[in-house]
């Protein structure tokens, strides 16, 4: 296991409280790369964004938010 599947595994147990069964490279480019991961408990599946430019994140996270309150789903 390498060392961002570690720092996933971390992740996910520390703040979701249960267990990476599978996680899986769905895609990579220049600033980041995101794994499918099934956890032993719901949500069964969810995507993680990894990546070594916290300032991006947080930018992208800023603009998801403004689309979900912009819109009603």
């Amino acid at each position: 296991m390498n060392d961002k599947l570690k720092s996933i595994n971390i992740a996910i147990a520390k703040y979701m409280q249960c267990d990476v069964v599978q996680c899986l490279l769905l895609g990579s480019g220049d600033n980041g790369e995101v794994y499918k991961c099934e956890l032993n408990r719901e949500p069964k599946i969810i995507a993680i964004k990894v990546t070594n430019y916290a300032e991006l994140m947080i930018k992208e996270k800023e603009n998801i938010n403004i689309i979900n309150s912009a819109i009603d789903i």
